[in-house]
């Protein structure tokens, strides 16, 4: 599936600021398409737009101007019901912070994007293998409340991963992990990247750029090709 992100900008209103301009440019006009087959890394300081583009590009962010486009189809044309269902099916999504739903186990948690379709055809093999090399095999049954901020990363990570997606969308994934995890979660990305999928990781850390096909570089809201040596 090939995305493309035509000539998006995001700009934010500022109540109460008494300046010239009360509009901050989060993102100015960019275009990108990140190539199936590759593992695409963004950097960029914390406040540059990065999260911002990801989340537009995501579904969950609607652009100022601008269109992102799945196959061609444009993302934002989509009803709310429709938009729903294309990123559950297409799109595994991983947003910074703590997200996991308190009164589900972990293994509920990780399989969530067939719990909310009701969807059967769970690959319980990939499941249980995936959570193995993520060191969470053994808390599948605990609650989020239980877990670490490490093992509550692993497990969003596993649920962006669990319903092997097209598109592979990851915020600061390894913000919260070791270094032995942080190497286990690139290699699952660049695997991923491996079987012709578009995979697009957002981070601040230099790690990722031993991983990355492609590498770009966000800086006050401009998105820039960047050399990976």
């Amino acid at each position: 599936m090939r995305l493309a992100v035509e000539g998006v900008t995001k700009d934010f209103l500022r109540a109460g600021v008494q300046t010239e301009s009360n509009v901050l440019a989060a993102v100015k006009e960019t275009s990108f398409s990140p190539e199936p087959g590759m593992l695409t890394v963004i950097m960029g300081r914390s406040g540059s737009g990065k999260t911002t583009l990801l989340n537009i590009m995501a579904g969950l962010l609607a652009p100022t101007t601008g269109s992102v486009l799945y196959d061609g189809e444009s993302l934002y044309a989509m009803t709310d019901e429709a938009l729903s269902a294309f990123r559950n099916r297409h799109i595994g999504y991983i947003p910074q912070g703590q997200n996991a739903v308190g009164s589900l186990s972990v293994k509920e948690n990780i399989l969530l994007p067939y719990l909310i379709q009701n969807e059967q055809g769970v690959d319980e093999q990939y499941l249980s293998e995936m959570m193995k090399r993520l060191h969470i095999e053994e808390l599948k049954d605990a609650r989020p409340v239980e877990l670490s901020g490490g093992e509550l990363r692993r497990a969003a990570i596993a649920r962006g991963l669990i319903k092997k997606p097209e598109i592979i969308l990851a915020d600061e994934p390894t913000g919260d992990l070791d270094d032995e995890n942080t190497a286990v979660v690139l290699k699952l990305f660049k695997e991923a990247a491996e079987q012709d999928r578009t995979v697009v990781v957002v981070t601040h850390e230099n790690e990722a750029r031993n991983y990355a096909d492609a590498l770009y570089r966000m800086d006050a809201g401009t998105l820039k090709k960047d050399a990976l040596s």
